[in-house]
C-alpha cells in the first residue's frame, strides 16, 4: 500500500497513557495531517505527535493527545483501526465520534467550540499498514451537514522516522 502524507512538519504534543498488561505497545512519534478542501479554500494542519501503538483483540489502536491550532485546546485521540474500519474517537475539549467505513455513510455529532455539529461522513478511502515497523493510515472522505457537502478531507498519520 503506497499510503503516503509527507507535508513539511510543524508542532508537537505530548501523550500519557497507561498501557494494560498483555499488550503489544509502542511508543513512537507520529506525525499528524489533516486537509479540508472547501469550495473556496483548503486547510491543511499538520504536527508531530508522541503516540502509543497498540494490537489488541484483533484490533490496531493509536491514542495520542493534540492541541488543537484553531482553539489551542487539549484533545484525546483514540483510533481504532477493525476490519478495514477506523473509528476515531475525541475526548476533552472537543468530543467526538467519527466511523469511516467505505461499505457506508455514518452520521455523527461533531464538536466545535461553538456547539454540536450533526454530521454525515462519506468515506471513499482507507488505506492502512499497522505493523510493529511501520505506522501508516490514510483516510479520504467527505463531510456534508443539512443536505449539503461542507468538505472533501484526508485524515493521515504515519510514523516519523
Amino acid at each position: 500500500m503506497g499510503v503516503s502524507c509527507s507535508i513539511k512538519l510543524s508542532g508537537a504534543s505530548t501523550l500519557i497513557f497507561d498501557s494494560a498488561e498483555g499488550e503489544n505497545m509502542q511508543n513512537l512519534k507520529l506525525k499528524l495531517v489533516t486537509t479540508q478542501q472547501y469550495e473556496e479554500h483548503d486547510n491543511v494542519d499538520e504536527m508531530i505527535i508522541d503516540g502509543v501503538v497498540a494490537e489488541r483483540n484483533g484490533s490496531s489502536y493509536i491514542t495520542f493527545k493534540q492541541v488543537d491550532p484553531h482553539y489551542n485546546v487539549t484533545i484525546n485521540n483514540l483510533v481504532k483501526i477493525k476490519n478495514g474500519i477506523v473509528s476515531i474517537k475525541r475526548s476533552g475539549a472537543l468530543e467526538s465520534t467519527m466511523i469511516f467505513d467505505v461499505e457506508k455513510p455514518y452520521a455523527t455529532h461533531y464538536e466545535t467550540p461553538y456547539g454540536k455539529l450533526n454530521i454525515y461522513v462519506t468515506t471513499h478511502e482507507i488505506e492502512s499498514e499497522i505493523s510493529e515497523k511501520d505506522v501508516n493510515l490514510k483516510i479520504k472522505y467527505e463531510m456534508m451537514m443539512q443536505g449539503k457537502k461542507i468538505s472533501d478531507n484526508i485524515y493521515c498519520i504515519e510514523r516519523v522516522k
